[in-house]
């Protein structure tokens, strides 16, 4: 049997900006529901893929920044602009942090398909 569970929050995370005492500056949970991960799916990958195909710079600098924009929206929320105000460039590092977050996300979901199905081919031509 194939079965899928619905979740309010797909993705539940606790987000924090820390000082070098490791005092926390800025903390907030990053909520993501099933339809803005669909979204960010298809930032990381359609949309991207779309992007690199555009011949003028401009445009894809334009389309780039417009994406970029959306995925923090998505991934701040109402926390965007406090965050950014305790330090901007590690608003910015947080940002590359949860592109490779949800980039490794989506991989490992995949590669644990590919093994999934190797076992069972695997058990399947053992018979």
């Amino acid at each position: 049997m194939l079965s899928l569970t619905t979740k309010k929050y797909e993705v539940e995370e606790k987000v924090e900006i820390k000082n070098e005492q490791e005092e926390v500056l800025y903390s907030f949970d990053m909520q993501i529901t099933s339809g803005e991960m669909k979204r960010i799916k298809d930032i990381l990958f359609d949309e991207s893929y779309k992007v690199s195909k555009i011949k003028d710079e401009d445009k894809v600098m334009e389309k780039s920044l417009k994406l970029q924009e959306e995925f923090e929206d998505i991934c701040f929320k109402e926390h965007k602009e406090p965050f950014k105000k305790v330090n901007e460039y590690k608003y910015l590092e947080m940002v590359d942090l949860m592109y490779d977050f949800f980039i490794n996300m989506f991989i490992d979901k995949r590669v644990q398909q590919v093994n999934t199905i190797n076992t069972n081919l695997h058990k399947i031509t053992k018979n």
